[in-house]
């Protein structure tokens, strides 16, 4: 490595112990995350649902992890309902949002509309 980048990150190299060393590969089984801050990353998922590596950190034994797999289990379903109703009523809200816009016409024997046909190629591929 060479130029800008070189001399922007001169100082990194040297705190690290790299300086000379850049081209080298070396093995660290270690994620670039947790040799900066010294643990793992967390997912905000699994901040919310906790996993297997995050239970196992918090010192849980095997029989309480699986009692809180099971019970968020069952929490599955009632999440589910919840969103569906959530959803019925934003779709019933957007509904009579637009029934409002909506301007009733009777048309009636002999009023004149406009007709529109569309026609599509039967070999339609695209561009």
């Amino acid at each position: 490595m060479t130029g800008p980048y070189l001399a922007n990150h001169t100082w990194e190299f040297q705190v690290l112990g790299l300086f000379g060393k850049v081209g080298c590969t070396f093995e660290v089984l270690q994620t670039p995350f947790s040799l900066v801050y010294g643990m793992e990353v967390v997912l905000p998922v699994e901040v919310e649902i906790p996993s297997r590596r995050v239970l196992m950190e918090a010192k849980l034994t095997d029989a309480e992890w699986v009692q809180s797999r099971y019970d968020q289990l069952n929490l599955i379903e009632e999440k589910r309902l919840t969103a569906m109703c959530h959803d019925q009523l934003y779709q019933q809200r957007i509904k009579k949002a637009f029934d409002k816009k909506v301007k009733p016409c009777v048309f009636r024997e002999g009023d004149l509309v406009l007709k529109k046909v569309l026609s599509f190629a039967p070999d339609c591929k695209g561009k």
